[in-house]
């Protein structure tokens, strides 16, 4: 699956950066993609270049999208979640 190669991925680095002086999450890892993040203030990103530079393909099975906003501070980011999109099988399948 997938999520299980996310998941070993995301415990070799964690492990690795640890070894490097840095703390570990305490935190469950839950696999994502930042799609976008901005400061107040902040010149909006150039999307269409960003896009252009992204060459990733992968195959996963995606059970939902959620948009999200985060809310940073001194003791870390808090994550509110605004919309949940279910996905379902592609018609056809």
């Amino acid at each position: 699956l997938v999520e299980d190669a996310l998941l070993a991925l995301q415990r070799e680095t964690e492990l690795e950066l640890s070894r490097l002086g840095y703390v570990r999450e305490l935190k469950p890892y839950r696999p994502h993609i930042t799609v976008a993040r901005t400061r107040t203030g902040a010149r909006p990103p150039d999307v269409e270049r960003l896009v252009n530079l992204c060459t990733v393909t992968a195959d996963a099975e995606v059970e939902s999208m959620e948009l999200m906003r985060s809310h940073t501070g001194a003791g870390g980011s808090r994550y509110e979640p605004l919309l949940r999109i279910p996905l379902g099988p592609l018609q056809g399948e």
